[in-house]
């Protein structure tokens, strides 16, 4: 929870928690703001938008064939890292679905056209390709964006009336962090087990979406820097950091959102939720719950219930999971409540 910045949050600005993360799963958008702002001092649902239109926080997809929330000057080698398998991956939905690249790779150019100096949403895309007399379906205008966000050359624009916009990265970040490859899988391996340790090698591999060897060497390349120990017969690794420990865990709670970093980014997640709840937070398709962290472990499920009286969130802990204290359930809404308002 300390490392997560879920307990005694040290950053302000929502750059600041995305850069300390790494990158943060951001399939549901709603969702993954709430990811960022629960993060930082005083969460604003403001501040994450601002972020996103100014190009400071990107989302896109990145890392692995999903969604993912990243530091604008960083995508460039994120991007790069893993741009074969993100390809490979993309290709391999294309066929799955009956496409090849030639169905879909010679609409790349006139969109990176249609994007030059603006940003647009997906509709407002078909449209300008339809203008150049171009026909173009949506399932083959996805592919091509992915492509391009594979590449190094998409990215996500300002908000549009509340949807997602996309647009050239070298219009949206003018300053990009350029790094070797050494360099970069350096740098990953740094930010996840700072953000994400105690962790093991297999959870980086997952989260990041590196071969085992690539993975095994970065995290190694961290030498004296990472801390390594064993618990329940796995090695574990950690990057302590200044200010991340004297805090009572255990009278915290959070409304943590679907695709929340705590659970989603391991793959093993046994040290936080028992076997027999896991049906509850997530399932074999990848879909991802709203769930209640209390004391360190997830212990139950919550939802918004719409209403203006009574209560605004109803809870359900699991079997064998002391429902926390009304008070710390109260608490948790508020802030969830007052991000939204902000």
């Amino acid at each position: 929870m300390l490392s997560q910045q879920l307990a005694a949050p040290r950053f302000g600005e929502p750059a600041q928690v995305v850069c300390w993360m790494g990158a943060l799963q951001g399939q549901d958008f709603r969702s993954a703001k709430w990811a960022v702002g629960m993060r930082t001092t005083d969460p604003a649902l403001s501040a994450v938008d601002k972020a996103l239109d100014t190009g400071e926080i990107l989302r896109l997809h990145i890392l692995r064939t999903t969604w993912h929330i990243v530091p604008g000057r960083d995508m460039g080698w994120m991007a790069e890292l893993n741009r074969s398998r993100l390809v490979s991956g993309f290709t391999s939905w294309a066929k799955a679905n009956g496409l090849s690249q030639e169905d879909f790779m010679p609409l790349y150019s006139p969109i990176v056209d249609s994007l030059s100096g603006t940003s647009l949403t997906k509709q407002e895309l078909l449209a300008a390709l339809s203008a150049r007399g171009i026909v173009c379906d949506e399932r083959r205008l996805m592919l091509c964006i992915s492509a391009g966000e594979a590449d190094g050359r998409i990215c996500s624009g300002p908000g549009k009336d509340g949807k997602h916009t996309y647009a050239l990265y070298e219009d949206r970040v003018t300053d990009p962090v350029r790094l070797t490859r050494e360099e970069a899988l350096n740098e990953l391996a740094r930010r996840y087990f700072r953000s994400h340790g105690p962790a093991a090698l297999d959870d980086f591999v997952w989260w990041s979406g590196l071969g085992v060897a690539e993975a095994r060497s970065a995290v190694y390349s961290l030498g004296q820097e990472a801390v390594r120990e064993s618990y329940g017969g796995r090695e574990l690794f950690y990057v302590p950091t200044a200010g991340t420990g004297g805090t009572d865990c255990g009278k915290i709670l959070h409304l943590l959102p679907p695709f929340d970093e705590y659970l989603i980014s391991y793959k093993e997640r046994g040290d936080c939720i028992r076997d027999e709840h896991k049906p509850f937070a997530y399932n074999s398709f990848g879909i991802f719950q709203p769930v209640i962290l209390h004391n360190g472990r997830i212990t139950g499920n919550w939802r918004k219930t719409g209403r203006k009286t009574g209560e605004p969130v109803t809870t359900s802990f699991f079997d064998g999971c002391r429902p926390a204290a009304k008070p710390l359930i109260a608490k948790a809404w508020k802030r969830y409540a007052a991000f939204l308002e902000h």
